[in-house]
């Protein structure tokens, strides 16, 4: 399910703040709610939503059925055994909460809902939304289910639900973890005392990390034993949990032959500095004070002592073309890790240290956000961020024999593809081959600006955005951002045509129809004063532009049917198109 969320004055989206001049396309969105983080309001609709509608369709039978009429804004669904709508008043100050079931949308209303979250279980017959009534994320939680009974339970000082049970919530207030049940009035302390929990822990456990030692749970929250003393930092990594402590650094896994069982071994004493590479190694030094670099593979548990010195927690291991990958003091393996010197110019200097042992520094200032390495029986490169300043820094090539080469400047690390010239706001999205860059499409929102159908046939940009007005291009090219980068570096390396979708298109308002159908869906002409546009989508199968309708705030993409909210004029209500 796809959705765009909403205004912050109800979910804790993050807000604009007000200055002179004109206002920026990013802090617009923030204020309208568009692309915002903070709320949970479509919490748990895949479970349970998933046989509404089977196959994919081909067209939106828009304007489509109006479900319920009224003044309404923002929209999601949460699930139970039945799924339920929910969305706030148009112009409502008060936080008033809409709900009603989905089959039969009969609307009652919760008072004064904030910042909320609702379960997942499809075994509730309603969901329960445990929420704030303001705008924080730390405050008196309250609870109610989306029927609109509320509970008089309710506990200070505490988050939003870490975890659920069947039929109790888990909660984190002040030093304490809670096992709560609302409509019982139940509660019961789980452990004091907490600094940290840890989810998706040997698939739905938990570990919980409290007056300096190491609780594991199970699903149900059961304890399953504690572990450590003076436990300093915990790293979930494949099927084991790394932690260390005053003996050193321990390994929690699953007894061989009982998945139900947990083991801890000391994997070395006084040792410190954990990192994690993409659960496969665990790197540390040990001992802390000028001792080796170890590498651990997770799946074994045996140790390594690395040939060089490096800080642990910047370190990547890549198995050679052709390697085993398993014992890296003995296998083909490239390293990448970050050493400072003494001076200001050598802090965070990213080395490359090759298969055949060949180190060679690449630059200071350097992230391993954004490292890439291209290995080839013909020949190796890579690329890399230095001199990183901020958000962005200098993009660099690189080969084997450590030549290095500038491809770019002001180039971000935070984003997952290669944006350069990012001013603040807006970038463009690049691609290499070789030792060549090729910007694809200029002053894109790198939030959001690409979406792909899911046969990978077509890709569609949003680009050319106005900084000002929040408003761009939509374009589509008939290959994807990951061919293109693939080409051979002796091809030509060429920028694909884009063909126009459409123009005036809101920033952060564009999603996939994947769902539904093979296209996008989009807002044009999207108002700020009233906080509404033109819904409209492309089938890019069939390459055919239709309207949804207009004055709408906000949408749901959902399986093979999209849901809308017009809130002003004769059409307000809630609307559901089906594809068709």
């Amino acid at each position: 399910m796809t959705r765009v969320p909403h205004a912050p004055k109800s979910n804790g989206a993050r807000r604009a703040s007000s200055r002179a001049g004109p206002v920026s396309f990013l802090l617009m969105a923030g204020a309208l709610g568009i692309g915002g983080t903070g709320c949970n309001i479509v919490q748990g609709f895949q479970d349970a939503g998933d046989s509404l509608f089977p196959e994919q369709a081909t067209h939106l039978a828009s304007p489509g059925l109006r479900l319920v009429s009224g003044n309404y804004r923002e929209l999601g669904l949460v699930a139970g055994s039945e799924i339920h709508l929910i969305a706030r008043g148009a112009d409502d100050d008060s936080g008033k909460l809409f709900a009603m079931r989905y089959v039969d949308p009969r609307p009652c209303e919760i008072a004064a809902v904030g910042r909320f979250s609702a379960t997942r279980d499809a075994r509730r017959s309603a969901p329960l939304l445990a929420y704030f009534h303001e705008d924080v994320r730390r405050g008196t939680l309250h609870f109610a289910d989306a029927t609109c009974k509320t509970y008089p339970f309710s506990i200070e000082d505490a988050r939003l639900p870490v975890a659920e049970t069947e039929k109790s919530l888990v909660i984190w207030a002040g030093s304490d973890l809670w096992l709560a049940t609302p409509e019982t009035n139940g509660q019961e302390r789980l452990a004091d005392g907490v600094t940290e929990v840890i989810r998706s822990v040997f698939g739905k456990r938990f570990a919980v990390r409290s007056n300096g030692r190491l609780t594991l749970f199970d699903a149900d929250w059961k304890a399953q034993g504690t572990f450590g003393d003076g436990v300093e930092s915990v790293l979930r990594a494949g099927k084991s949990l790394f932690y260390s402590d005053v003996e050193g650094v321990h390994r929690i896994a699953a007894r061989q032959g009982d998945s139900d069982a947990l083991e801890d071994s000391v994997l070395s004493s006084d040792a410190c500095a954990l990192g994690s590479q993409d659960g496969t190694w665990i790197t540390l030094r040990s001992p802390c004070s000028g001792g080796d670099v170890l590498a651990i593979h997770e799946p074994t548990g045996e140790a390594f002592t690395l040939p060089f010195d490096a800080d642990p927690q910047q370190l990547r291991l890549v198995p050679a073309l052709g390697s085993p990958g398993r014992e890296p003091s003995r296998d083909p393996f490239w390293f990448f890790y970050l050493r400072s010197g003494e001076a200001e110019g050598e802090q965070d200097t990213l080395f490359v240290r090759t298969p055949a042992g060949d180190e060679h520094a690449l630059g200071a200032h350097a992230t391993l956000d954004q490292l890439r390495l291209m290995e080839s029986e013909a020949e190796t490169h890579g690329y890399a961020l230095i001199d990183v300043d901020g958000e962005t820094g200098r993009y660099v090539w690189w080969n084997a024999a450590g030549e290095t080469r500038v491809l770019a400047e002001s180039a971000m690390w935070r984003s997952e593809r290669l944006i350069v010239d990012y001013d603040g706001s807006l970038g463009d999205v690049a691609v290499t081959s070789g030792d060549r860059l090729l910007v694809v499409a200029k002053r894109v929102p790198w939030q959001s600006f690409e979406y792909q159908d899911r046969t990978k046939d077509w890709t569609v940009l949003l680009h050319d955005v106005d900084e000002q007005t929040g408003h761009g291009r939509l374009s589509v090219q008939y290959t994807g951002l990951d061919e293109l980068e693939s080409t051979p570096p002796e091809q030509p390396f060429v920028a694909p045509e884009l063909s126009a979708v459409a123009s005036n298109v809101f920033v952060l308002g564009t999603s996939s129809l994947n769902d539904v159908l093979s296209g996008v869906i989009y807002f044009t002409a999207f108002d700020v004063a009233t906080r509404t546009g033109h819904l409209a989508y492309r089938n890019l199968e069939l390459r055919f532009t239709a309207d949804v309708n207009d004055g709408v705030s906000d949408y749901l993409v959902t399986h093979d049917e999209v849901l809308y909210n017009i809130p002003y004029g004769d059409d307000a209500g809630i609307w559901l198109v089906s594809g068709k």
